[in-house]
């Protein structure tokens, strides 16, 4: 069986780890998956900023070496499980226009963190409201073991995605 999953991410090696708890999940039920990323991020107020807008080099510029690298050890760790990861911002303003991308991208299920997502960008915001207060689709909130850390420490990242384990709590507004 084939599903279509939105993670919320805010670009950290950290927010990953709901990437590694969903295709955990989905490989020991035999699925294949599509991942879609998703940033929440305002539109510029300007309207030159606006003429030269680029989804796709804002995404370039939100990701970063640790990010990506942690994205490529991830699709080959889960290839057998991980079919297609995009990655996508999300712009609207309403629970309304967040459905509706739902219904649009065709997306099965959420997976979101407990803790609060981390800023990357001046005109970046929170998506877990929207999560929190859709019905449209299964959602399902990850709680990692350990604390998020106050330093950047990329190493330390990569070795809590990797040798940490999450788990899913329950939900009770599904």
């Amino acid at each position: 069986m084939k599903k279509r999953i939105l993670i919320v991410t805010d670009f950290t090696v950290r927010s990953l780890n709901l990437l590694k708890e969903a295709l955990t999940t989905s490989h020991t039920k035999g699925e294949t998956v599509d991942v879609v990323l998703v940033h929440g991020i305002f539109l510029p107020d300007s309207s030159i900023d606006l003429l030269f807008y680029s989804k796709r080099t804002l995404i370039k510029e939100l990701t970063g070496s640790e990010f990506t690298s942690a994205c490529h050890l991830i699709k080959n760790k889960y290839q057998s499980t991980l079919n297609i990861m995009t990655t996508d911002l999300f712009s609207g303003l309403s629970q309304r226009s967040f459905d509706e991308y739902l219904v649009k991208e065709q997306i099965d299920e959420i997976y979101m963190g407990s803790w609060k997502s981390k800023s990357c960008h001046s005109r970046s915001f929170d998506l877990n409201t929207f999560v929190r207060n859709t019905n449209k689709v299964n959602k399902i909130i990850v709680k990692l073991d350990s604390e998020p850390s106050t330093t950047v420490d990329a190493y330390q990242d990569m070795v809590e995605l990797f040798f940490s384990r999450g788990h899913v709590v329950p939900s009770t507004d599904n």
